[in-house]
């Protein structure tokens, strides 16, 4: 972790030397998202029981069940189910959404909003059980 920080940190000194000062913005956008160094680019575990995040999907996946519950009640009103995920993670909460809506014949079209290589390619390996689409 040092390494990628020193490397981060030194990205940031030439960008301030560069252009005398830095945004908060700027500084933000490197730190997490520069390409294979910042917070989410990198290939360090953030999400789940050893990571930063540990959300519902994790815990149990109760959750994802409920959230599925709830959209095959909505697509009693539908022609079709749509739903779009956006910054899925791991696709663990997209896995247990698609197993329910499955095991109970609902057809839905899921769609995952994921700008980043590193966690699309996790999510596309945890959901290749699963139709979904990613743009």
């Amino acid at each position: 972790m040092y390494e990628r920080s020193k490397s981060l940190e030194e990205i940031i000194k030439r960008r301030i030397e560069r252009e005398s000062a830095i945004s908060f913005r700027d500084y933000m956008e490197i730190c997490l998202y520069y390409p294979e160094k910042g917070y989410y680019t990198s290939q360090r575990k953030i999400f789940g029981m050893k990571g930063d995040y540990l959300t519902s999907p994790y815990i149990t996946p109760l959750f994802g069940r409920i959230i599925a519950e709830q959209f095959i009640e909505i697509e009693g009103y539908l022609n079709k189910l749509h739903i779009v995920e956006a910054g899925a993670g791991e696709g663990i909460f997209a896995g247990q959404v698609l197993k329910r809506l499955e095991e109970k014949g609902v057809e839905a079209d899921y769609t995952i909003v994921e700008p980043f290589e590193n966690l699309k390619t996790v999510q596309e390996n945890n959901l290749k059980d699963f139709k979904v689409e990613w743009i």
